[in-house]
């Protein structure tokens, strides 16, 4: 049966003795005290108790994934869903993308947090997704030609740049000229690429990097990819792949052609045809250095990542999983019935300290600390902690 908090409150009555009025209210120190317990719980232990799943779609070439749930702790495991053996080896995030191109011979993932959350960094050598590049994007007339629409368009002064890249040996860059159409947006294209095809990608997600100098007044970003401008797949994004917003930066975007506008009856055994849009309100002002990156397609291998939470406390009236009790008598603990003891014991010796009886606290949390090692002993946490790169051939790199 399922601890409720009023479980625990009876039961904490029962362990400080004095209930007498003018002592301790269990329902507000003593409900303090059972929430500072579930801390010091998750303070020392990984709990299997815990655990949570996060899904999400691996695409080849792409790494960054997330954000992580809010109640994400530790992590536990990470594999494909068709192969749940298949796991992955942790490391460091400031060794990442150093191991990963000096020894792709494994799967591999980081944890790294940022100013909008926390994520996965993901690198997977045995994977049944693959990936094709569209356009490298290293110069005006490498695979086909790149122009900018100057006369329905803003786009202008559009240039290959060999010193300033995201991959490979260079970009494609153009200038933003507000006014210099009626429209607001400025776009360039490449309709004389050589035919690539992407049938097997029909539900996988076309990748770049973009670079955007200023995203005020900028709402969306266009693509179109077809057989001719007739005959084309158009999908129009708002924020990055892994749904951050569009930044004044380098932006990684992912348009679905699962989901994509069908416009004619493109090919995709024969894609020549590629057009980039960026779309801004009137508001928007003349801008210089949009930088695009290496075009590439991908398709993806569910994967789940497996989590220690936060969450020690099933919020009936929701149903959901939190963090504490908030004071509802019959919310429940996620922990077997064998952790009421421990934490009744525990909460019960702060009740005691308040109540002045130091003696009788001491013993109470001696007993606590007692059963929370038998606790951990019966079941030991299964962390993924991060591994030394000493282990991996090429670790001079970055040692």
């Amino acid at each position: 049966m399922s601890v409720t908090l009023q479980n625990l409150y009876d039961r904490i009555d029962d362990l400080r003795v004095d209930t007498s009025s003018g002592s301790v209210d269990v329902a507000s120190e003593g409900l303090r005290a059972i929430n500072a317990q579930l801390d010091e719980l998750q303070s020392i232990h990984d709990w299997e108790h815990t655990l949570k799943e996060f899904r999400f779609r691996y695409y080849p070439r792409v790494t960054k994934y997330g954000p992580l749930p809010s109640n994400y702790k530790n992590p536990r495991a990470l594999a494909p869903i068709s192969n749940f053996l298949d796991e992955f080896r942790r490391l460091e995030p400031s060794i990442f993308d150093h191991l990963v191109s000096v020894y792709e011979r494994d799967n591999y993932f980081s944890i790294f947090e940022d100013s909008t959350g926390t994520y996965l960094q993901t690198f997977m050598y045995r994977t049944r997704a693959k990936s094709t590049t569209i356009n490298l994007d290293t110069s005006l007339t490498g695979d086909g030609t790149w122009s900018a629409n100057t006369v329905t368009s803003d786009a202008a002064n559009i240039a290959a740049d060999n010193i300033v890249y995201y991959e490979n040996t260079g970009s494609i860059t153009f200038d933003v000229t507000v006014g210099q159409s009626v429209n607001n947006f400025a776009e360039i294209v490449n309709s004389t690429m050589s035919a690539k095809d992407l049938t097997d990608y029909k539900k996988g997600k076309v990748f770049c990097k973009l670079g955007i100098p200023s995203v005020t007044n900028l709402s969306s970003i266009t693509i179109r990819l077809g057989s001719s401008a007739a005959n084309y797949r158009e999908q129009t994004i708002t924020t990055q792949t892994n749904g951050e917003a569009l930044v004044a930066g380098v932006n990684f975007l992912g348009f679905d052609l699962e989901s994509a506008t069908t416009t004619g009856s493109p090919t995709l055994t024969s894609i020549t045809y590629v057009l980039f849009r960026v779309n801004y309100t009137a508001s928007y002002t003349s801008q210089m250095n949009f930088r695009l990156g290496e075009i590439f397609a991908s398709t993806y291998e569910d994967m789940i990542f497996r989590y220690y939470s936060t969450n020690t406390v099933n919020d009936i009236s929701v149903p959901t999983t939190v963090d504490r009790f908030d004071g509802t008598t019959n919310d429940t603990l996620m922990f077997p019935d064998i952790f009421k003891e421990a934490l009744c014991y525990g909460a019960a010796s702060e009740l005691l300290l308040q109540m002045e009886m130091p003696e009788m606290a001491t013993k109470r949390e001696r007993q606590a600390q007692e059963m929370i090692a038998s606790l951990i002993a019966r079941w030991p946490a299964k962390t993924l902690f991060p591994e030394p790169p000493s282990l991996f051939p090429g670790s001079q790199w970055f040692l």
